[in-house]
């Protein structure tokens, strides 16, 4: 301890004695890798913080060592968040998040720009456009055979604009047109 801070390396335990979480602190504060660990002792998180305490990255493991979630902290403060199936290891989510400081200091996201949600094939089952937390642009869900099942158009969360909707064959099931949210033309 250096000024009643915790300086150097630093190992935190379970009850038993297992290691829970080890890493590196300065001035009472974590920076560089840390891990956290199940009581199996297998990684359970790794955790980068730049010289300021800043989380720069951070992976998350199921019991099984494979990855659950990946947290990519950009320069700008968003993140990349990819999550996978815990048996196949097959990413099933993927979405952008912006950073924005709240009043009171904190740190909160709101969803920005593309997010994918993946079947268990690894087939796209939907592709969505945000603007600030809204559904903004094209929009596109899919069978689980990977044909087109819908295209929705949206403006500050709102149908705007074409929407079409697919059979499993992709084949046109409906095709329709909407403006502020009410529809303005189905066939």
């Amino acid at each position: 301890m250096v000024n009643n801070k915790e300086e150097g390396k630093v190992k935190y335990y379970y009850e038993n004695g297992d290691v829970f979480k080890d890493g590196i602190m300065k001035n009472g504060a974590e920076i560089g890798q840390w891990n956290q660990y199940y009581q199996s002792g297998k990684i359970a998180v790794v955790t980068i913080y730049d010289d300021s305490h800043k989380i720069i990255s951070d992976k998350q493991y199921f019991e099984n060592n494979t990855l659950k979630l990946d947290f990519k902290i950009q320069e700008d403060g968003n993140i990349i968040l990819e999550q996978y199936d815990s048996l196949t290891n097959i990413l099933i989510f993927k979405s952008n998040l912006k950073a924005f400081e709240k009043y009171n200091g904190q740190t909160e996201y709101k969803k920005d720009g593309e997010e994918i949600k993946y079947y268990p094939n690894g087939n796209i089952e939907y592709r969505k456009h945000y603007n600030d937390d809204l559904l903004n642009g094209i929009n596109e869900e899919y069978h689980k055979n990977g044909n087109l099942k819908l295209i929705k158009t949206y403006s500050k969360n709102l149908l705007d604009g074409d929407h079409m909707e697919y059979f499993q064959d992709g084949k046109i099931k409906l095709k329709g047109t909407y403006m502020d949210n009410r529809e303005s033309g189905i066939s």
